[in-house]
């Protein structure tokens, strides 16, 4: 049976199968490596994984063990085709390259001619992943290699990169991400910044009154969300989001802040850019509708500025970067 997320997921993929990525609607999995699609997806996968990784003490619920491969975007008629391998990620350190092609990873052989049925095997294979090194059996222009990959405790945060005019969708941990995002960002740590955003929102959505009212409506949202292509209410819940939308701005912003400064980025950065995308999403429609501007600018600018210069202060004297004390 697949799981919430992992319909979710197939949405997504069904998706990006039938964008007209180039002239001859080729799907992103099989697009060149040097496409700009591409590139511009290894970026995202790229700028994730670091806050993926730093962070599986500030997202206690979606902590699982991962080599920094994600689900979806790389499935295929014929195994799981590497689009990206983030920097310093298990699956680099061991050795796998964008353009592999996996066909097995701990028994579980991924030869199904249908990309949905891929899916769900590697959906139900992350499920019950541990701790254990994943065997992985692949093809490397078309030769047979086997690596040993050791996975790590992170956020199973999944992005979705769907090149066309898609606000942003969160649905579970599954950020669902296109356009919007490239009209915002461009450089690798302006996407780093957006991708702490939508993650800050899903780990505060998971704690707190928030996370009892998410229920069903998750399920019903993640369809619902790609077929009308406005977020329906993703991760938090619509309820959730309409109920708690101040709280849940000011919160999500505050985790946002925490996990860029536990993954090494810039603070001066953050602080100078955070704010534009503020912005962006208190005067957007699809912001408006997510409640997302439920607080305002003023008081999230003012926030924002608040934890930017505590988080300066812990760094400064070696104090650890911990959230514990967030109202």
């Amino acid at each position: 049976m697949i799981r919430a997320g992992a319909l979710a997921v197939s949405a997504a993929a069904a998706c990006l199968a039938s964008s007209s990525l180039m002239a001859a609607e080729t799907p992103a999995s099989q697009l060149p490596l040097d496409h700009p699609v591409v590139q511009r997806w290894s970026q995202v996968l790229d700028a994730a994984w670091p806050l993926q990784a730093s962070n599986a003490a500030l997202c206690p619920d979606a902590a699982k063990h991962l080599v920094g491969l994600q689900s979806g975007e790389v499935l295929s008629g014929h195994g799981i085709n590497v689009v990206s391998v983030p920097t310093d990620s298990p699956a680099a350190v061991a050795g796998l390259l964008a353009g592999d092609v996996i066909t097995e990873i701990n028994g579980t052989e991924f030869d199904a001619r249908k990309p949905a049925k891929n899916l769900e095997r590697y959906q139900e294979f992350r499920e019950d992943v541990d701790d254990s090194p994943w065997q992985v059996s692949l093809l490397r222009a078309g030769a047979p290699l086997s690596l040993t990959i050791n996975p790590v405790l992170a956020c199973d945060f999944q992005v979705l990169y769907v090149p066309t005019p898609l606000p942003v969708t969160r649905q579970g941990n599954i950020v669902i991400t296109g356009s919007e995002m490239d009209s915002a960002t461009s450089t690798r740590a302006e996407v780093q910044i957006y991708l702490a955003q939508q993650f800050g929102l899903i780990a505060g959505s998971q704690t707190g009154k928030r996370a009892g009212t998410k229920g069903w409506l998750n399920r019903a949202s993640a369809i619902g969300s790609f077929a009308t292509g406005v977020n329906l209410g993703g991760g938090e819940g619509m309820l959730a989001g309409m109920i708690h939308g101040k709280k849940q701005s000011l919160e999500g912003d505050r985790i946002a802040l925490y996990m860029l400064a536990r993954a090494g980025v810039d603070m001066e950065k953050v602080s100078s850019f955070y704010p534009q995308l503020m912005q962006a999403s208190a005067t957007g429609v699809v912001g408006k509708l997510q409640g997302l501007s439920s607080a305002p600018v003023e008081e999230r600018q003012a926030a924002v500025s608040s934890t930017v210069e505590e988080i300066r202060v812990k760094q400064q004297s070696g104090a650890a970067l911990s959230i514990d004390e967030a109202s």
